[in-house]
């Protein structure tokens, strides 16, 4: 057999382990999936009414807009378990084990990879039939499903690598299921939850993110905080402009202002 052959049987191999250790250990992986489903439901029915009259709708009109974001946060949270697990393998002496046998050194990380992948996916179709019994009616063809599940794959690829390499950084395996907590928040940063729009009273530097973010379909520029307050700004900055400078006068100069103002019918005051 080749050396492609080898290291895709060995590959598979790795694959059916980890398909098989999440079978053993259901615990991790029900509460991957139903993390993200719990927001979904508790975005929707708590803050749905609220969110959805920002949005010019209802409650169904907050479902079809929070459903991307739910997704792309159900990913970044089964990635979680994957990073927990290489952190697993590389701290309980596995790894050295698998280095005395003759496979190929990339299928334990791929078979972290692919189980990984799957699990994501299955998260996904789970996040998707809830949103569907809720409420949540797309209008979208069947080519453009089939161009959005290759788009969810590719990102599930992508953050499985990136907690991949975190598992392999962290010292254990408590360490690793932190450090993708960031992947988990991004879609609260972005468009995900709420249009940008209303990242105006946020920090500068959170309303830069934004016009970086992979996920926001709005105008990324920056509300002002208070324009109310800023147009008044402006107005008494050019009322001070038509105003004399303050100077300080001598005591001759002041009683020659004095003298100079028509009495009205008052008596002018003495200097």
């Amino acid at each position: 057999m080749s050396t492609l052959a080898l290291a895709a049987r060995d590959s598979s191999t790795m694959v059916r382990r980890q398909l098989k250790r999440m079978l053993r250990y259901p615990s991790m992986t029900v509460q991957l999936i139903i993390t993200p489903a719990i927001l979904l439901l508790l975005f929707v029915y708590v803050f749905g009414g609220t969110l959805g009259g920002g949005l010019g709708g209802d409650r169904r009109t907050y479902v079809d807009y929070i459903v991307p974001g739910i997704l792309l946060m159900a990913a970044a949270t089964a990635a979680t378990g994957t990073a927990v697990m290489v952190a697993t393998d590389m701290t309980e002496g596995i790894i050295a084990r698998f280095r005395t046998m003759r496979i190929s050194r990339a299928s334990v990380l791929t078979g972290h990879v692919v189980a990984s992948v799957i699990q994501q996916l299955l998260s996904m179709a789970v996040i998707i039939a809830i949103a569907l019994a809720i409420g949540f009616r797309p209008n979208a063809t069947a080519t453009e499903w089939a161009a959005t599940a290759a788009l969810l794959t590719l990102f599930a690829v992508a953050i499985t690598w990136l907690s991949v390499a975190l598992g392999l950084k962290s010292p254990t395996p408590e360490a690793a299921s932190n450090a993708p907590m960031p992947l988990i928040l991004l879609p609260f940063l972005g468009s995900g939850f709420v249009p940008t729009d209303s990242i105006a009273r946020r920090p500068a530097l959170v309303r830069r993110i934004p016009a970086v973010h992979p996920h926001h379909g709005d105008d990324p520029r920056p509300a002002p905080r208070h324009p109310d307050r800023q147009q008044r700004r402006h107005r008494h900055r050019m009322v001070r402009r038509d105003r004399r400078p303050l100077v300080p006068v001598g005591q001759a100069h002041l009683q020659q202002v004095v003298t100079d103002v028509p009495h009205q019918g008052r008596q002018t005051p003495q200097v």
